[in-house]
């Protein structure tokens, strides 16, 4: 069991942890397990978890319950403990059993080591181990009767100082990967009003719901069900006055590798109408005769949708085509009540017939945007594979680039099996866009509204980012999306040095053009972790990066090693090496490794099917942010809720929980046989160093903070560590 509170505000910044644990006495482990020892979670059980945080400016009021069960056939006596950093500011500490406040004892780093060293040790329980080198506040002793539950609660004011502009909240909930159960429900409420604008807010963990109510005031909620979370809950936000604002999260692990960078843009939260950027729209919808039925009528729906839902003044055409191309208007028309009634009067009467001339409508299509100023969208929905006019993929994507030279973003639409995926990735990723596929089953209107509610409102359009003071590298997105209203603009990379550095963004704000200068410091290793999160975000770009490299452009070796590398590193089970995860798999077999993912990626080598489909779309979700500031796979987001868990898709985009692979601070391990490996390590496991748990060296290579060893000294199994060139094997 366990189970933490912990705090940061990242404009504010202080590394204050609370970790609740419920631990037996020595007389009572004595008494009732003469024999041996006993872990710290295997005598109770979390009912539940109920974290309240009020944050007002940089004062955080702090609520933290906890309900703990005895499940044993004898009372139990316990003994609660909080390791507490020395760097944390808490004033009105309070503890409290059913109720009842529970008088305790402050004790200083020094103090609390021998008691965490000594619990290790008697329980020989690792999980401690992580807060060798902390403080603590320990209770006095309470009982817990047979089968009676306690609900403990703690309550604090923090106060927290401001580092980098930033301001971070966490709650370690990571440390319940001890549990020896699931927890059956986690609940965290965050509240966060401010007397300065707050223009950003960020969360890297799934299943968490931002509201932003006003300018000042937001909701941040997460309800887990029957979850065993292994990550902290993490959230940033940054405060600004100006009409975007921007804010930069960057982490250093290694002075000898790369660091890793994001930067959040965001315009104010109220954007009046007379504020956004009018917009020129083509719908283009294919009426072939595969489009019969059930399709034609969504199709319809969807179109009818866009055009409800244009504004005053937006610029608008269709083109629906099969073998034929037909425009509804020469020119882009004015939309207002009168033209959209007579436009969705002809929508209504579109009827499926013919083959399908994909080249021929984009061609008519893009030769119909203007070059206003003002930001082009295409909406571009078909149902299957080029039949009439050119219908080579790579003439029309050629063809496509040169018609395009107003800048136009091409969303593409394929709805069932029988698409050519590919050719629809490479039109969406050239031109700014992004491609979605609607399965049979699914529904043509929801998926064409909802991109269509996230790009209706642009606010800044044509961006382009500088950095100045910090020479960085591999920054994704690659084509830099518009900025929409409610949206967040994200944007990735690595970088050599840290340091100050400023952000140059310049874009137009309706037609005219703007730059916001955004002052920035780029975290060195002396930073510590706090965004270590960062690393894992670049990761997954990059993958989608690398598998649109090797779709679009062939498989080589050095793009295969490149993907399997950070696929272990980082803990991205694509379809393609997932099989990484497998007990039986070898990391020192790297040849086998690479043959492998040769062998699996042959699937990119299909065009259209089911799979085909599956693949690109699991891609596209890989990447936090799309063109749209969207996020990733909606379906995906669905099935994640459990911090650090990590999951697997298959071909068919089925998304699986994976029990042999955990994540633990900057790390992720695998099981292999009969023990964890760190998924850095690549060579022969039989030259590690061998240390044995609970021995004088393994406490000793604890104490070691420069290298956060301690973090992974609580695996509760054996396991294999890489510090810098050293692989470490630690053993009972």
């Amino acid at each position: 069991m366990k189970w933490i509170g912990t705090f940061f505000l990242t404009t504010f910044f202080a590394h204050f942890l609370t970790a609740q644990l419920a631990v037996t006495t020595s007389n009572w482990d004595q008494q009732h397990f003469p024999n041996g020892p006993v872990g710290l979670n295997k005598l109770y059980v979390i009912q539940g978890i109920d974290v309240e945080a009020n944050i007002q400016d940089h004062i955080a009021e702090v609520s933290v319950s906890q309900t703990i069960k005895n499940a044993q056939n004898h009372d139990l006596e316990v003994e609660i403990l909080f390791p507490l950093p020395n760097n944390g500011v808490v004033q009105n500490f309070m503890l409290m059993v059913d109720g009842q406040e529970i008088p305790g004892e402050l004790m200083s780093k020094d103090e609390a080591k021998s008691i965490y060293e000594g619990i290790v040790r008697r329980k020989r329980d690792p999980a401690l181990m992580e807060y060798v080198g902390y403080g603590l506040f320990k209770t006095s002793v309470f009982p817990i009767p047979v089968g009676k539950s306690r609900k403990i609660t703690i309550r604090y004011t923090h106060l927290c100082h401001k580092k980098h502009g930033t301001m971070q909240y966490i709650y370690p909930i990571g440390t319940q990967k001890f549990s020896s159960q699931v927890i059956p429900e986690v609940n965290i409420n965050a509240r966060i009003r401010t007397s300065v604008d707050i223009k950003s807010v960020f969360t890297p963990n799934p299943g968490v719901q931002i509201e932003k109510v006003n300018e000042r005031f937001s909701k941040i909620t997460y309800e887990g069900k029957n979850i065993k979370p292994s990550t902290d809950f993490k959230l940033n936000y940054n405060l600004d006055n100006e009409d975007v604002g921007g804010s930069l999260y960057s982490h250093k692990a290694d002075k000898n590798e790369l660091g890793h960078f994001m930067f959040l843009a965001s315009p104010k939260v109220e954007v009046k109408e007379t504020e956004e950027t009018n917009k020129n729209v083509v719908f283009v919808l294919d009426k072939s005769g595969s489009m019969s039925g059930k399709k034609i009528a969504q199709a319809k729906s969807a179109l009818e949708y866009v055009l409800a839902n244009l504004k005053e003044n937006d610029l608008f055409n269709m083109v629906i085509y099969d073998d034929r191309i037909e425009p509804y208007k020469t020119e882009l028309i004015k939309y207002n009540k009168a033209s959209y009634k007579e436009a969705s009067a002809f929508a209504s009467t579109i009827v499926h017939n013919g083959g399908t001339n994909i080249e021929g409508a984009l061609k008519k299509s893009l030769e119909l945007m203007p070059d206003n100023g003002n930001p082009n969208y295409l909406i571009f929905l078909t149902d299957g594979l080029p039949t009439a006019g050119i219908t080579s993929e790579t003439q029309i994507v050629q063809n496509v680039e040169k018609y395009n030279d107003k800048n136009t973003r091409l969303f593409c639409f394929g709805v069932g099996h029988n698409v050519n995926a590919r050719l629809l990735d490479k039109l969406s990723t050239q031109n700014g866009g992004l491609a979605e596929y609607v399965k049979p089953d699914e529904d043509v209107e929801a998926a064409v509204s909802s991109l269509f509610n996230s790009i209706s409102s642009p606010v800044m359009t044509d961006i382009e980012i500088k950095i100045n003071g910090v020479e960085v590298s591999q920054t994704y997105p690659t084509n830099l999306p518009d900025m929409f209203k409610g949206s967040q603009f994200e944007y990735y990379g690595r970088y050599q040095k840290g340091g100050a550095a400023t952000v140059i963004m310049t874009g137009k704000i309706q037609g005219k053009s703007r730059t916001f200068e955004f002052p920035v410091e780029f975290a060195s290793v002396e930073d510590g972790d706090a965004h270590s999160y960062v690393d894992a975000i670049w990761a997954n770009n990059r993958v989608a990066h690398l598998l649109t490299l090797i779709d679009q452009n062939g498989k080589s070796d050095e793009l295969v090693n490149e993907l399997v590398d950070l696929s272990k590193r980082y803990g991205i089970l694509t379809p393609y090496t997932a099989f990484l995860a497998k007990e039986e798999v070898d990391f020192s077999d790297v040849n086998g490794i690479q043959e492998r993912s040769l062998d699996n990626l042959q699937v990119l080598d299909d065009v259209s099917g089911e799979e085909a489909n599956a693949v690109r779309k699991y891609k596209n979700s890989l990447n936090k942010q799309v063109a749209t500031n969207a996020g990733g796979s909606k379906d995906m987001e669905s099935e994640i809720d459990d911090f650090g868990a990590v999951y697997s898709t298959d071909m068919k985009g089925e998304v699986t929980k994976i029990e042999t692979v955990k994540k633990i601070h900057n790390k992720t391990f695998y099981w292999k046989k009969d023990a964890w490996v760190d998924g850095e390590i690549s060579g022969d496991l039989m030259s590690a160093k061998k240390i044995k748990k609970f021995s004088t060296d393994y406490f000793k290579l604890g104490e070691d903070k420069s290298s956060d060893v301690s973090k992974y000294l609580s695996i509760q199994e054996d396991f294999y560590l890489k510090l810098g060139k050293t692989i470490y094997y630690f053993h009972d």
